[in-house]
């Protein structure tokens, strides 16, 4: 099994691209259970203890992400995998998003900006626009890479 064919429910080719990428690093467990789940068309039950700041913990399963949370069963492995990484990392920052994103929800309303304040932004602060277009370089020449490194990262086996 390859990762593309885990890649046909998704529309886009930019979340594609980005869930592909997701999968190819994943860490082996969660590889094993992304693999199991989809040739058994049932979840397994992956647990990951989560250490808190408070130095508290809770557990987590890949089932209490898609039983209370709402996530797909893809996205719940994916969830898994990531809460692992940002504790090897000990990112704490990166860990308390995390916690918050499933205790305030999942779904967030998007923010759009009108065009407007982009335009008062550049007019009238040249130094903070001259760090969102760092910021939206940087992010292009990311997907940039990701897309051409794409091709071989779907035909990878898991």
């Amino acid at each position: 099994m390859k990762i593309k064919d885990l890649l046909e429910p998704i529309g886009s080719l930019k979340g594609k691209i980005y869930t592909a990428y997701r999968i190819f690093n994943c860490n082996p467990k969660i590889k094993s259970a992304i693999k199991e789940w989809k040739i058994n068309k049932d979840l397994p039950t992956v647990y990951i203890n989560v250490r808190t700041s408070e130095n508290s913990s809770f557990e987590i399963s890949s089932y209490d992400l898609v039983d209370l949370y709402g996530f797909n069963e893809l996205a719940a492995l994916l969830m898994l995998d990531e809460l692992e990484k940002v504790q090897e990392r000990n990112d704490k920052e990166r860990l308390e998003i995390l916690i918050s994103f499933l205790l305030y929800g999942r779904h967030r309303t998007r923010l759009l900006i009108p065009q407007s304040v982009f335009e008062d932004i550049k007019n009238n602060q040249p130094d903070v626009w001259k760090e969102y277009q760092k910021i939206c370089d940087a992010e292009a020449t990311k997907y940039h890479d990701l897309e051409k490194m794409y091709p071989r990262i779907v035909e990878t086996d898991l």
